[in-house]
């Protein structure tokens, strides 16, 4: 069985991913996307994803691949309230993964889409 890969680059060079993982990650996106535009609204998803483009210099697919950076994105620019944002996309994305148990009340952004991915590996 042969592995696709897609090759694109970043300021920090070049990268290769596997299609799979390219997948993954456009699904997070959509998750992250739905949780935003469902309790603010559209217009501030795109406000948000807009700003992480500009402001990490990554693109909006980077965030299933460096959640910690979103992570920090959201904190500067929701403050105390960041923490009320990542639970509800934690949320959101335990149950689209179908994770339960211990996974699903993972909170950390960066935890739960190590979870997210692992479950779809296996499943």
């Amino acid at each position: 069985m042969s592995k696709n890969y897609v090759e694109f680059r970043t300021e920090g060079g070049k990268h290769r991913i596997m299609e799979d993982d390219r997948e993954f990650d456009a699904e997070i996106l959509q998750v992250i996307q739905r949780t935003l535009s469902e309790r603010f609204g559209e217009d501030v998803t795109k406000v948000v994803v807009y700003n992480f483009q500009k402001f990490s210099r990554a693109s909006k697919e980077e965030i299933a691949r460096n959640p910690k950076q979103f992570d920090s994105f959201l904190e500067s620019l929701f403050g105390t309230g960041s923490g009320m944002i990542r639970k509800m996309i934690a949320r959101e994305i335990a149950k689209h993964f179908q994770l339960t148990g211990s996974a699903a009340e993972v909170f950390d952004l960066n935890k739960i889409i190590k979870e997210a991915r692992k479950a779809r590996q296996l499943g």
